[in-house]
């Protein structure tokens, strides 16, 4: 206990504080044993010793073929206790009880993030009697399109500026405003179904489109938009039953539509229809001039007491009874095609006053990405983390904000954020009949391009 405590505060005193960045694998070639995709969402702080002292390891700098290539190599160094207390015990770690290699650590003196490559369990080798310390060797990260969704920003900034950017020109007259970092689906192959009421029930539901690549053994979810919220009212009476409130049904009215007060009770938004006054403008309830729109309002309670504003502002009415109402929800069918074949009502829900709206989950093949930037003026979206190709013939819809807008036109070759000047496909594509004869055929291949209907 005291050699480890001894560790502890050296690293303290002459340590640098980092972020560990566990890795998460999304995507993982059980046969060739690679990683494909992975993502990083936690930044944990720990204090660590930097086994440097003239700089950093490794061959420093170096022009290659490629061009210029930066090998920085550094050995940050754990003390076992803390790395358990901050980052095993906050972290779901592939191999728990140790640092990872492949894992990430972030340097904020320098604003480098270092890759861990081996970890080393043996030094200083039991002089002390067992280990006290992980010793990580690490080079400097070379990214390539992993996702950074830590909460660091200067960390998370990394995705945003050497991600690989595609630029979306989209058609006019989308709604909403897509915001920076919330992911955007496409509905290409997006199930879809309307709903059918009957006296305040949905009774049935109808396919419209099946969609495709849904699978047999995990349904989408079937999302029926709900009904006005309970407390609605549904009948009410006015004169002397309103108890101490003088002259019940008021003078000065006219024909119209009036918002109400509660004088007793919680509940808000009726609104009375006056459709016929006696001759001071009072209301004559028994004549049918006074009505409320079924279930209109929320939250009233049986014998609350309302004032309808206007006239002299002296006609009340009595709430006598309110609706009780409560949600549909249903159940998808696939076929072993992936094809949504049935939509089956498990409840028809209570209080409906207008047709709900039915909402399929997207298919697994309906394609995602992040929002970089989105600028409403120019209609222009750029994206990253793209999992697959969107479509001119499609809307895509950001799942966070709501905005909804459809492609208009396209460039996958030009990556936005090295603008041309690193990958040169847009160079490529542009200029290879003036290098090779096509006419055969394109050796480069024919996916990816200015011109094709996806992106």
């Amino acid at each position: 206990m005291f050699m480890g405590n001894l560790i502890i505060e050296s690293i303290e005193l002459y340590g640098q504080d980092i972020y560990y960045l566990p890795r998460t694998y999304v995507n993982r070639d059980t046969i060739l044993n690679e990683v494909e995709t992975s993502n990083f969402t936690q930044a944990l702080s720990i204090r660590a010793y930097v086994n440097n002292v003239e700089g950093w390891e490794g061959q420093g700098d170096l022009l290659s073929k490629f061009g210029v290539r930066i090998e920085d190599k550094t050995t940050f160094i754990f003390s076992r206790s803390k790395f358990t207390e901050k980052v095993d015990d906050n972290a779901a770690l592939n191999v728990e009880g140790r640092p990872n290699e492949g894992d990430l650590i972030w340097f904020p003196t320098t604003n480098h993030l270092f890759e861990i490559q081996f970890v080393e369990a043996e030094r200083p080798f039991y002089q002390l009697g067992k280990g006290y310390v992980w010793e990580c060797q690490c080079e400097l990260f070379e990214y390539s399109d992993e996702q950074l969704d830590t909460g660091v920003a200067a960390i998370d900034a990394i995705e945003t500026a050497f991600a690989n950017s595609i630029k979306l020109v989209m058609d006019a007259g989308g709604t909403g405003a897509f915001t920076v970092g919330e992911e955007i689906v496409g509905d290409l192959y997006l199930a879809k179904a309307t709903a059918t009421l009957t006296s305040g029930v949905v009774s049935a539901i109808t396919l419209t489109d099946g969609g495709e690549y849904y699978k047999s053994a995990l349904p989408p979810t079937v999302t029926i938009s709900a009904p006005p919220a309970s407390g609605g009212i549904t009948a009410f009476s006015t004169s002397t039953d309103t108890g101490s409130y003088s002259n019940p049904t008021g003078t000065g009215y006219t024909v119209g539509t009036y918002t109400t007060t509660n004088l007793t009770g919680t509940g808000s938004g009726a609104i009375a229809t006056v459709s016929g006054v006696n001759g001071s403008g009072g209301l004559t309830v028994s004549g049918g001039d006074l009505s409320l729109t079924n279930l209109t309002g929320t939250g009233y309670s049986t014998g609350d007491v309302l004032r309808i504003n206007g006239g002299d502002d002296n006609a009340h009415i009595r709430v006598v009874s309110v609706g009780i109402t409560s949600p549909a929800s249903a159940t998808a069918t696939v076929s072993s095609a992936g094809i949504v074949t049935d939509i089956t009502i498990t409840s028809g829900g209570t209080g409906y006053t207008s047709v709900p709206t039915v909402t399929i989950d997207y298919s697994p093949k309906d394609s995602r990405a992040e929002v970089k930037s989105w600028n409403a003026s120019t209609r222009e979206l750029q994206v990253i983390n793209r999992t697959g190709t969107f479509n001119t013939a499609e809307t895509i819809t950001g799942l966070t904000s709501g905005a909804r807008w459809s492609p208009e036109s396209y460039n996958t070759l030009n990556n936005t954020n090295t603008a041309d000047s690193i990958d040169q496909n847009y160079s490529f594509e542009t200029a290879d009949d003036d290098i090779i004869d096509f006419t055969e055929g394109n050796p480069f291949g024919s996916i990816g391009s200015v011109t094709d209907t996806t992106i």
